[in-house]
């Protein structure tokens, strides 16, 4: 074939007539994608009282706060106006248990500001529990914005807690959002307070199908959850339970950056860390069927000191908490030369400095820690009484009595099992091989410079939380002696800092809970 005829196959159309085609067709999709989205929803999580700028591990700036988080706010807020989007501003839950200021007055400070900047609804979380029942009917009636708790109910009723409604519908600017909130079903009842045998926690998979029935019954667009679940739960969520467009979850160490979505253009799955260092932007254009949700567009906002400007209104409200809650938690305890990290898989240095400041406080012979109690690292640099509280928030008492060493043996054992807390020790050291069999993975205690002797008693202290730990308070129970201190694990932490020289990460180095081999704590072992 020859090239003129190539040229007459392929001759090129006129330009006038191909600009007929496309361009519309390009007008079409360019104005699709520009349109603006049809609801932005900002949401946070884990606040737990961190409404002040704090340093954190990492960052070379502090966290901005609450005054640069609300500034952030109205950004959006004003740039949406401009363009008619409705703003929704959520959170997850965990608002205020903390921090000394997150505590002033049990929670009345953080529930203050997020009227101020203007919420629509939260979740409860666990750490929300921590006063109380009344406390939290307090709260509710306190705030401008609904609490949610869809599997929290009356005990040995179906009706909704007095402080939570189950599930509602917001309509902004003709979208109708429903809305229904889920904390976790293994609350830990002996660990509660009292006022809350009052309440049943339902299995949540359950309580968020009926919600999501019943917010389609009554004409939601979109369905948002506000869960408490955790990133693993939160994903089996959306591949449980059909009709939930958007899970904005809380709870737990894993965090998305980028949200992920159920296969097929289902359920969106968002969530980041807490203690006020981050939020989202979540822009959404929504459709009809049952893709809901046809576009989505996310930002995170990272919560740092100097990214904007303070809002002033803000800004002279938290100096106001400041003043009531007392300038000594500013007042500095010592020094740390290094960061002091804990995990909660095996010893570490944190842990080993708590458990310390508890055998040191209760002037016994052993003590014991649960890891998960500790909350925050100390880091590098002056010591105040703000940090320490930022380390332990739980008012948690230390308790003492006598034991036998054979019931030593036997909380260790039990600490060595995967499924339980790897407790901290003081004034032990064990050595231990994770590959034997329960009950002989202890290979041997010494009690000081003295090896553990099973019918010997020996004095030792322990939190109150971990006197009622199921795992542990048989054993316990079989101690004599008992005595409640009074003494706050908290304040034996801040007396032990006060009390010594400059600490650093070698002072308190893993050598006490030993693994055959010479590697240390039970992550190494697995």
């Amino acid at each position: 074939m020859s090239s003129k005829r190539l040229v007459g196959i392929f001759r090129p159309a006129p330009i006038a007539g191909v600009l007929f085609l496309f361009v519309p067709l390009f007008l079409a999709a360019a104005c699709g994608r520009s349109r603006p989205p049809d609801l932005t929803i900002i949401h946070t999580n884990d606040l737990k009282g961190y409404i002040l700028p704090v340093q954190v591990r990492g960052w070379n700036a502090r966290t901005g706060g609450y005054a640069v988080f609300a500034s952030w706010v109205e950004e959006v807020r004003a740039e949406n106006r401009g363009r008619g989007v409705p703003t929704l501003l959520l959170d997850s839950g965990n608002i205020f248990y903390g921090t000394p200021e997150g505590h002033f007055r049990k929670g009345e400070a953080v529930v203050d500001l997020m009227n101020r900047v203007g919420y629509d609804a939260t979740a409860i979380g666990a750490g929300d529990f921590e006063f109380g029942y009344l406390n939290l009917v307090r709260l509710s009636g306190r705030a401008d914005f609904p609490f949610l708790a869809a599997n929290v109910h009356r005990r040995g009723s179906a009706a909704p807690a007095d402080f939570a409604q189950a599930c509602l519908v917001r309509e902004v600017n003709g979208v109708r959002v429903g809305l229904f909130g889920l904390t976790t079903g293994r609350m830990e009842r002996d660990l509660l307070p009292g006022d809350l045998d009052r309440l049943d926690f339902r299995e949540p998979a359950s309580a968020a199908r009926e919600c999501v029935e019943s917010l389609r019954a009554r004409g939601a667009d979109l369905v948002v959850a506000l869960s408490r679940l955790g990133l693993e739960e939160n994903l089996a969520l959306a591949r449980r339970v059909e009709g939930i467009d958007v899970i904005i979850g809380g709870h737990g160490s894993r965090t998305l950056r980028r949200p992920v979505r159920k296969p097929g253009g289902g359920t969106l799955v968002y969530q980041l860390e807490g203690y006020g260092r981050s939020a989202g932007r979540i822009d959404l254009w929504l459709g009809d069927g049952a893709d809901r949700v046809r576009r989505h567009r996310y930002e995170v906002f990272v919560n740092q000191e100097r990214s904007r400007p303070h809002q002033l209104e803000i800004d002279s409200h938290l100096a106001e908490i400041r003043r009531k809650t007392g300038g000594d938690w500013d007042r500095v305890l010592g020094l740390a030369l290094q960061n002091v990290t804990s995990k909660k898989d095996g010893e570490s240095p944190l842990g080993n400095l708590v458990a310390d400041a508890i055998r040191r406080s209760a002037a016994v012979e052993v003590a014991f820690h649960d890891p998960g109690a500790v909350k925050a690292p100390l880091l590098e640099g002056n010591i105040v009484r703000r940090d320490v509280f930022h380390v332990l928030p739980e008012n948690r008492v230390i308790v003492a009595m006598d034991v036998k060493g054979s019931a030593i043996r036997r909380i260790l054992e039990e600490s060595l099992d995967p499924a339980t807390p790897f407790l901290q020790v003081s004034g032990l050291t064990a050595r231990y091989d994770p590959s034997l069999a329960a009950g002989e993975r202890l290979l041997g205690v010494e009690i000081g410079a003295s090896p553990l002797e099973d019918e010997s008693y020996y004095r030792v202290a322990v939190t109150d939380a971990l006197a009622m730990n199921p795992v542990f308070s048989g054993i316990l129970r079989e101690g004599i002696n008992w005595r409640m201190t009074g003494l706050l694990v908290r304040e034996a932490l801040a007396d032990l800092i006060g009390s010594r020289e400059p600490i650093f990460f070698g002072t308190f180095r893993p050598t006490r809970m030993v693994r055959a081999g010479g590697q240390r704590s039970r992550q190494a072992g697995k």
